[in-house]
């Protein structure tokens, strides 16, 4: 038999306070008014685990509980000015798959693929995993396509490639993700590589061709211990190639249901595809890009959907064409030339309203097509050729109550109010493609967003008010149509930055190029929760379906994952009316609360290591991710106690949830009995994770511990 002595000490809090323990007879016992230490001693027999149990409820403050019901009202605003983001985690290549592999320039995509929490689903409440394709920096390679890659939105670690000479991706245009044919497997549409080395003169060029589409899974493997990326399979085992090729150019696919079949048709510029990778149908009019001859241009298409003249069908709006669901042109402005677009309502009146960006000149068109303003420059000295302009993003930049646009060119990142005048503009540098998209979040939910913008140098992060720099760090990229994600990578609740990089460069070269993926996060833990997805370039966040109650997605089609047979009008739900703009969690400004409730003591190990097992408790609103830290002190903290164990938890911890720990204080240098303090959110350096609603109660004071063996 061994012997735990123990003081329980809590601190004096105002209010009732409850203490529920377990005596050595079993009996239970309340106790009223706690304001100093209680002692209590458990003799432990054989096979028993040591354990003392603590719940404190602060009856002080605005809150209701219920048995396992969680704490309301338990709120964190984040104060704002203060921005300071953090390198969470980097990718730079594969040690398994084609390690020379390890360049990355095209727009990658997050969302969740694997069964992280073990429930036997994939949905939002596993970790979400990003998905690109990386190629080699080697020029004889330029030829030779890239890797599909799959990895973890936790850490970077890789979760699958698919490798094929055969069956090699464009590695310049963008990816697609989501359920297209309904089941309940997320599909990761690619193109085709689309680089061939032709001899023009006597000069190898490196020239785009058309490609097809293919489209894969992440499925487990035959022994279950891990995943593999593989090509899609169709119902009679064929693999998922599509029927026709595209001149996709530096493109994406787009996702939508078109004929609200619960089928989502496959868009690429102005072809359809179906499910099948079936053409469905080819526009005539504009293709999405910058100009009809994507190939000599070097540009690509991204087309939209939305619907765009109130009819209740979606209509596909592709630069100066819009087409209706069938490919009929709804109408087109010959005047204009092609462009990239973005859809909300712009000047307030209830109606969408289309952005386009075509050739250095900026406009606003209504949803008949008429011009509402524009064209306006974009600044610069280059001619319009070498200054077209990248994909444009829609958001309340200034917190006026009324949309904005921001465009990137080769010398600025501009943002232009809804009269498309320019409301700020500030220096770049981006002559490699000068189409690179932007994205757009408000971190610090005060109602004014930033935008994110990575240039051939620099990753930054603006003030959507006046375009001051908050955070700038190198980040080098030869450009195409790609922009940084804004998305909740893993599963903690809070907004990260997702951005890709590469060494490729032929002007304007730093001397210290990086390449890969790198996500960013915030050093204070004060930005906001975000959605744990995002899933194609025409990101607007109505055109996919989480599973979550957020007013996103409607009934059946709220699934996670799944294409909506009827998408919702971004521009009427309030809140949104933005395009490339991620939206704010639905746990809002909600909080955690993270208490320990429960430390049992595991002799096993006497007295050499220390064994605790720590229950926490989420006493708050909004969940928390996997690997919270609980710190062991040897003495108390404050009073200069040494840091002796630490332990991380294996899974997120919801509202009202409970998880257990372990933490050892491994070769015990001191005699017996010992004091401890156990600190939640602590990794032993002073750090937290989590900015909660209470910080005050954190800790949880054992004093007197033995760890000893009779005899």
């Amino acid at each position: 038999m061994q012997r735990l002595t123990v003081l329980i000490v809590i601190p004096m809090i105002l209010g009732l306070v409850f203490l529920f323990c377990s005596d050595d007879k079993g009996d239970q016992r309340e106790v009223g008014d706690v304001k100093v230490s209680d002692v209590l001693t458990l003799d432990v027999y054989d096979d028993e685990d040591i354990g003392v149990h603590r719940d404190i409820f602060d009856n002080d403050k605005d809150i209701s509980v219920s048995d396992e019901s969680t704490i309301f009202q338990c709120i964190y605003r984040p104060p704002t000015g203060k921005f300071s983001p953090k390198l969470l985690w980097e990718w730079r290549g594969s040690s398994l798959v084609a390690p020379t592999y390890n360049e990355v320039i095209a727009l990658p995509v997050v969302v969740s693929l694997t069964d992280d929490n073990m429930d036997g689903k994939v949905d939002i409440n596993d970790i979400p995993d990003v998905v690109f394709i990386s190629f080699s920096s080697k020029k004889e390679d330029f030829d030779k396509g890239g890797v599909l890659r799959v990895v973890s939105g936790d850490d970077g670690s890789e979760i699958c490639s698919f490798d094929d000479p055969n069956m090699r991706l464009a590695y310049e245009s963008g990816l697609a993700a989501g359920d297209v044919d309904g089941d309940g497997l997320i599909d990761i549409i690619a193109l085709e590589k689309n680089r061939v080395w032709v001899n023009e003169g006597g000069t190898d060029k490196l020239k785009l061709v058309p490609s097809h589409l293919y489209a894969f899974n992440v499925v487990k493997n035959e022994k279950g211990e891990g995943y593999l990326c593989l090509p899609k399979k169709q119902e009679d085992l064929t693999e998922w190639i599509s029927s026709d090729v595209v001149n996709a150019g530096w493109g994406s696919p787009t996702l939508a249901d078109l004929d609200a079949d619960g089928k989502s048709e496959i868009i690429v510029g102005n072809v359809v595809f179906n499910y099948k990778g079936q053409v469905v149908w080819k526009g005539t009019g504009g293709n999405g890009g910058m100009g009809k001859d994507l190939v000599t241009t070097h540009s690509g298409s991204i087309s939209v959907v939305a619907d765009i003249n109130g009819d209740g069908k979606p209509e596909v709006i592709a630069g100066n064409t819009v087409y209706k669901s069938n490919g009929e042109i709804l109408w087109q402005r010959n005047d204009l030339v092609d462009g990239l677009v973005g859809v909300a309502d712009m000047n307030l009146d209830g109606k969408p309203d289309i952005v386009l960006v075509a050739y250095s000149k900026t406009f606003i068109l209504d949803a008949n097509g008429n011009t509402i303003c524009g064209p306006t420059p974009i600044p610069g000295s280059m001619s319009a050729t070498l200054n077209k302009g990248g994909a444009p993003i829609i958001a309340d930049f200034n917190g006026d109550g009324k949309p904005e646009y921001g465009v990137a060119g080769a010398e600025y990142f501009v943002v232009f109010n809804n009269q498309c005048k320019i409301l700020w503009q500030s220096p770049t540098s981006d002559r490699s493609s000068n189409v690179t998209g932007a994205s757009v979040f408000d971190f610090e939910g005060d109602g004014k967003a930033e935008a994110v913008y990575n240039d051939e140098l620099y990753l930054r992060v603006y003030s959507g008010r006046d375009g001051q720099i908050l955070f700038q760090t190198p980040n080098t990229t030869n450009t195409t149509f790609e922009y940084p994600l804004i998305v909740d990578v893993n599963n903690d609740n809070k907004a990260e930055i997702v951005v890709i990089a590469n060494t490729i460069c032929y002007s304007n070269c730093s001397s210290t190029p990086n390449h890969g993926v790198r996500v960013y996060a915030d050093t204070l833990n004060n930005w906001v929760s975000t959605r744990k997805i995002w899933n194609q370039h025409a990101y607007h966040i109505t055109n996919i379906c989480t599973g979550e109650d957020d007013g996103f997605c409607k009934g059946s089609d709220n699934k996670y994952g799944l294409i909506p047979r009827n998408q919702i009008k971004n521009w009427e739900v309030r809140g949104l009316n933005n395009f490339r703009q991620n939206v704010q969690g639905t746990s809002g400004f909600r909080a955690a609360d993270l208490v320990i409730t429960k430390i049992d003591f595991i002799r096993t190990e006497c007295p050499t290591n220390l064994w605790a097992r720590v229950t926490i408790r989420n006493e708050g609103e909004a969940p928390v991710g996997k690997g919270v830290n609980v710190a062991m002190y040897y003495g108390k903290k404050k009073g200069g106690g040494k840091f002796v164990g630490l332990g991380r938890t294996s899974k997120g911890i919801g509202p009202g949830e409970y998880t257990e720990v372990d933490v050892k204080w491994y070769q015990v240098d001191v005699g017996y009995p010992v004091d401890l303090e156990f600190v939640v959110d602590d990794d032993g350096k002073g750090n937290e994770q989590y900015n909660e609603c209470r910080e005050d109660n954190n800790n949880y004071v054992v004093f007197d511990v033995y760890c000893e063996k009779e005899g």
